[in-house]
């Protein structure tokens, strides 16, 4: 959803201007197809792991944030199945 948002906005490198959301939403379920496991390792340990927002979150114990990527060669590509990026769909106006 990161990559999505950055390519809608314009905001992502390599981008000079914002997508239109098809081509967005395309783009990032390309670049998570093709996205190396050491790459996603290093994305996902980055990560903040998320941010308290409900009322009375600040009541909650802070989680340790948790790396989801599956063990395997570095090289491979982890994504790469639909199962991990084919259900996000656009609903509504494509532009």
């Amino acid at each position: 959803m990161q990559r999505f948002y950055a390519n809608l906005l314009g905001k992502r490198p390599g981008v000079s201007q914002p997508l239109p959301k098809a081509q967005a939403l395309a783009e990032s379920k390309a670049w998570l197809r093709g996205l190396i496991r050491d790459e996603a390792t290093k994305l996902a340990a980055s990560l903040s792991g998320g941010e308290a927002r409900a009322k009375g979150a600040e009541k909650r114990k802070e989680a340790a944030p948790r790396l989801n990527v599956t063990a395997g060669p570095d090289n491979s590509r982890p994504y790469a199945h639909p199962y991990y990026w084919a259900a996000f769909v656009l609903v509504g106006d494509p532009d």
